[in-house]
């Protein structure tokens, strides 16, 4: 993108969901305004919902654009009030616990309006904290692999992702009602419908590698948020429970190993053996978390067939 002239530059409009994120928002917004973009092109938009810190108050020191989505707590319907608010056709999603590269807007956009693509999905690399530890280092090796996520043509994240505006309005917002995966389910419905999805590595992103308190409650989200993605998929539920059954066994050391090989750095085979202990304690998070929504949906429906059934009851007197 540096070499072509600035009047073929587009506009971009940066769409940031965030909540409760005041140790990290205002890194994010500086990194956003620094980059190797014209300024007058680039619209920030912050996507407040809900907060209780100080994190408002933080976005309105900056010049960017400060919204707030307070009917419903999603990052997915913070991301969607901020694309109907959007002033330009390119769209970059980031999340607020990262850091973009000084070229992230350039290249990403550059990737964009290459040949055969209508969205973009883009690298994630990982900071890791001075101690290394074991769950940052797993956290590092297999989360945000969205390079092979896209080449197996299963989606991508919005944690660094590049779209035309036409795709939302060809196919529809993020769904909302989902505790997670809701940006895979939009970006797999954009492959669906026909339209390009590939993958940027010069689109850079900067993500710190959690930790083991972290790692767990992510568990517990995604894991919650699962249920609601098989069922909206149509996955029949024998399907679901063979799902479950396979995460009783813990993941092979050698899946993790090669994991290390792509993505991590040759200190972590070291404490692999703690890396697959940290593997199997997240597997076992998600698989409570999973079986608590299965319960709290079967514990639903029964009351909501015995309210019908009321219902009918009283209609037949």
């Amino acid at each position: 993108m540096q070499n072509k002239p600035q009047e073929n530059l587009v506009g971009v409009s940066v769409i940031v969901p965030v909540y409760n994120d005041a140790e990290h928002i205002a890194p994010l917004i500086e990194s956003l305004l620094n980059q190797d973009y014209r300024r007058d092109l680039l619209e920030i938009i912050i996507v407040d919902n809900n907060s209780t810190d100080r994190t408002r108050e933080i976005v309105r020191r900056y010049p960017v654009t400060l919204l707030e989505e307070k009917e419903i707590q999603s990052s997915y319907a913070s991301r969607n009030r901020g694309i109907n608010s959007a002033g330009h056709d390119v769209l970059a999603f980031i999340d607020s616990d990262c850091l973009a590269d000084k070229q992230w807007i350039a290249k990403g956009v550059e990737r964009l309006l290459g040949p055969g693509a209508d969205l973009v999905g883009a690298k994630v690399e990982f900071s890791l904290s001075p101690r290394r530890a074991a769950a940052e280092m797993y956290d590092a090796v297999t989360h945000f692999d969205f390079e092979n996520s896209i080449r197996e043509g299963k989606g991508t994240g919005a944690g660094n992702l590049f779209v035309h505006r036409y795709v939302f309005e060809e196919i529809g917002l993020f769904p909302d009602d989902v505790e997670s995966g809701g940006d895979f389910q939009w970006s797999n419905r954009a492959i669906q419908n026909g339209f390009r999805l590939v993958y940027s590595a010069d689109a850079v992103v900067i993500h710190p590698a959690r930790g083991l308190r972290a790692l767990l409650k992510k568990r517990r989200r995604t894991g919650g948020g699962a249920v609601e993605y098989w069922r909206k998929a149509g996955l029949a539920w024998w399907k679901i429970l063979l799902l479950i059954l396979r995460m009783l066994l813990p993941r092979r050391l050698s899946m993790l190993k090669k994991a290390v090989n792509e993505r991590g750095t040759p200190d972590m085979h070291r404490k692999i053996l703690r890396i697959w202990g940290i593997s199997y304690i997240c597997t076992l998070t998600t698989l409570l978390a999973i079986t608590a929504s299965l319960i709290r949906l079967t514990v639903g429906q029964g009351a909501r067939q015995k309210k019908s059934q009321k219902k009918q009851k009283k209609c037949c007197f």
